[in-house]
């Protein structure tokens, strides 16, 4: 029970603490009027630059890009080749 006294403790002094009486103007007023900086030249430049960049990355690379041949030697379709059915076949096991 020694927790709960001291919640309600607690709770009571922080209902106790006085708040700033300007500080709801201030945060108010701040939300009123947003700030509106202008970002530089430059930074705006680089930025269209970088995209660009991209934009031409990745059209560079789609044209080097050249598939794996496409041969399927590896693909076996066949069942028989993966289960190995040919054992069951077999006719010396009958």
């Amino acid at each position: 029970m020694n927790i709960e006294k001291d919640i309600q403790e607690y709770i009571l002094r922080e209902k106790k603490i006085n708040p700033n009486p300007w500080l709801v103007t201030r945060i108010m007023t701040r939300i009123e009027t947003p700030d509106q900086r202008m970002a530089p030249r430059w930074q705006s430049a680089f930025l269209a630059a970088s995209i660009l960049f991209a934009v031409l990355l990745g059209i560079g690379l789609g044209k080097v890009y050249s598939p794996v041949s496409e041969t399927y030697a590896g693909l076996s379709i066949d069942d028989s080749d993966i289960e190995g059915f040919a054992y069951f076949n077999l006719e010396s096991d009958e």
